[in-house]
């Protein structure tokens, strides 16, 4: 009865064809993975302290002196970066253009208050209206 609709056969065909290349493909996955799981698990409950991986003091202290040095590099690094002459130029560039733009804006300023003093007789006219008006 429904499987005489040949879009149900192909639906039911695909469905299959899906489930069985998503095994596979799992399989295949789970089969990598095992071959590749050299790297220890974490500990869990229950396990034996014979799976933990263990560290020498010598491998944590050459670890930390990586580190350190790292980070000393980086520093040595970054000072060099700060005396270049041609980062000097950019910073001494940035300046003069924020200093410019500070005094433009200044000049924007006293000009716009200068705007305000202006006397204007449109608002004059109505303000004197609101102020004078026979009702009140």
């Amino acid at each position: 009865m429904i499987m005489e609709d040949p879009g149900t056969l192909i639906y039911v065909a695909f469905l299959v064809i899906s489930l069985i290349a998503g095994w596979y493909r799992n399989r295949k996955k789970n089969q990598e993975g095992k071959v590749n799981s050299d790297a220890p698990e974490l500990v869990k409950e229950g396990d034996s302290l014979e799976q933990v991986p263990s560290f020498t003091s010598q491998e944590i202290e050459r670890s930390m002196a990586d580190k350190l040095k790292m980070k000393n590099d980086a520093k040595a690094r970054l000072r060099e970066l700060m005396a270049d002459p041609r980062l000097q130029e950019k910073k001494a560039d940035k300046r003069s253009a924020a200093k410019e733009a500070k005094e433009a804006q200044s000049v924007l300023d006293s000009s716009s208050t200068n705007d305000d003093e202006i006397f204007d007789a449109r608002k004059a006219f109505i303000y004197s209206e609101i102020f004078n008006a026979p009702y009140i």
